[in-house]
């Protein structure tokens, strides 16, 4: 008699039991690309299929969620590890596919907590799972922000938006603070407000300054220290930070001139520094290892991660780094080149016998001071743009090539960058690097390696020079020769002063 009232069945693709663990084993087998993409696209069908229950659509996101562990795991080894260089489509093809998988699975919980918002058949099931169910979501969407960093991207202000109402419905419900295991696996426990602040606190850690692999370190360490931060609706000159719930703006530092409205919460990092970052930093600079935790297969160097502590350290501290110069305004074009064989070729001077055909891109000087421009990059140049980039600039149609380092990097709504670069040389000079004796171990061709003799800074010494190599020039461990103005030096390398992907910088001592 009541058999009407029946609910039909979905028609999702996973809606049969047997059927979704036929296909999460079958993405647990399958290669990176395929998986995600796969799982991503099943994620989507949950927020579209007819008459699929909220309590389903949970259990599906999440054995797609355990599903994907082991793809996104190999996708963001493959694009923060420094191993193997990536082209730029394989850049582009891991980023999107990772972003758009986070998307999905934040999108696929967020539909569930939309069911239980409205009120839809069904979902009063949910209710036991909402601290889980929000938490996750919440982590999801840390994910898309850090994705977003490790490319310089603007952060999608829906994020923050999203962030800001999950938030509100877990301190409505009251468990916003509440103990819950997210995930089997690791055994760790968390809440919704610490997955809220992992995202809060990894904006305002000034990423914009790190390479792609520091980003990495800094999630896990945002993440170590998630049970030292704080988060209250009342002030605290230990909470330095501050999120409007209101407005869905993203988090900035208090300041005379911030806004406070009821829905302000004041965050900061607490004792985070003095209880886990300052025992890291000790731990590392008795020579240790790096701590697992830290680790997790992406094997950052000890430096590395010392050196990412403590610009996390000076960051969360009361008194914020300052600007060492005073920045002038200044407007003007500038032509710009990256990458080491473009820079050498341009700073050096090799325009015409160098077999190199450039591809410069223009940029404007917005600022500058101490050595350092503030440049904005317009759509579409500046698409490889990452810290610690190597670049050349010429100014003012001159004839000579200031060699720089990116060092920060920010971008806008409308795929506009913003780049805080350092001059390391306003010109150079193309020399010939070469082997001694040549041996079989050794990356240094006994034709010689064209590299840059960068100018000298005033004060320099006469029996020294700075020299722009490739990585494999120097770690070649055999003795090296520079030869340049019809003249042989010896080189013997006294020290490492900047490196990056495809180039270091490196103080030799000379000797005929």
């Amino acid at each position: 008699m009541l058999s009407w009232i029946k609910l039909k069945r979905s028609d999702h693709p996973l809606e049969d039991p047997e059927e979704a663990k036929r296909v999460v084993d079958e993405m647990l087998a399958a290669e990176p690309f395929y998986a995600l993409g796969q799982i991503s696209a099943y994620l989507d069908n949950v927020k579209t299929a007819e008459h699929l229950t909220p309590m389903r659509a949970m259990e599906i996101a999440d054995s797609l969620d355990r599903a994907a562990r082991k793809a996104q795991r190999r996708l963001n080894y493959e694009y923060v590890s420094q191993g193997r260089p990536l082209t730029r489509f394989q850049r582009n093809r891991i980023w999107s596919t990772a972003y758009d998988y986070w998307m999905q699975l934040a999108e696929g919980y967020r539909h569930c907590l939309t069911s239980f918002e409205v009120g839809a058949l069904g979902s009063l099931a949910l209710k036991p799972h909402l601290p889980k169910l929000i938490g996750r979501t919440a982590r999801a969407r840390a994910q898309q922000i850090k994705w977003a960093l490790l490319r310089y991207d603007a952060i999608d202000v829906r994020i923050w938006e999203d962030l800001a109402r999950l938030y509100t419905l877990a301190e409505a419900g009251g468990f916003h603070t509440n103990q819950v295991q997210l995930y089997r696996a690791g055994n760790q426990d968390s809440s919704v407000q610490r997955e809220v602040l992992r995202a809060l606190m990894l904006s305002v850690s000034a990423p914009d300054g790190l390479l792609p692999l520091q980003i990495e370190v800094t999630d896990r360490l945002v993440t170590l220290c998630t049970r030292e931060f704080q988060m209250l609706s009342k002030n605290s000159k230990e909470l330095l930070f501050c999120f409007d719930l209101g407005t869905g703006q993203p988090p900035t530092r208090m300041s005379t001139s911030t806004r406070i409205t009821p829905g302000t919460r004041f965050f900061g990092a607490s004792r985070a520094c003095q209880d886990i970052l300052l025992p890291l930093m000790t731990t590392l600079s008795q020579g240790r290892t790096v701590p697992k935790e830290v680790n997790l297969g992406i094997h950052p160097t000890a430096a590395l991660v010392m050196q990412t502590a403590q610009h996390l350290a000076r960051h969360w501290s009361l008194e914020p780094p300052r600007r060492g110069a005073v920045r002038k305004k200044r407007l003007e074009k500038v032509s710009v080149v990256h990458g080491f064989d473009e820079v050498v070729a341009n700073a050096g001077g090799l325009f015409l016998d160098y077999p190199f055909v450039s591809n410069d891109e223009s940029w404007t000087v917005e600022n500058e001071g101490g050595g350092g421009l503030g440049m904005f990059v317009t759509r579409p140049h500046g698409s490889w743009l990452r810290a610690g980039a190597l670049i050349a600039v010429r100014r003012d149609e001159r004839v000579t090539w200031s060699v720089g380092i990116v060092r920060r990097v920010t971008s806008d709504a409308d795929g506009n960058h913003l780049a805080g670069v350092e001059i390391i040389s306003d010109s150079g000079t193309a020399v010939t690097i070469l082997p001694v004796a040549p041996n079989k171990s050794t990356e240094a061709t006994p034709q010689g390696e064209i590299c840059a003799l960068l100018s000298r800074s005033e004060g320099g010494s006469p029996t020294e020079a700075v020299l722009l190599l490739r990585p494999s020039v120097r770690r070649s461990g055999v003795e090296l020769e520079m030869r340049a103005f019809d003249r042989s030096y010896r080189l013997k390398p006294s020290k490492v002063l900047m490196h990056g992907e495809d180039y270091e910088v490196v103080r030799c001592k000379l000797a005929k």
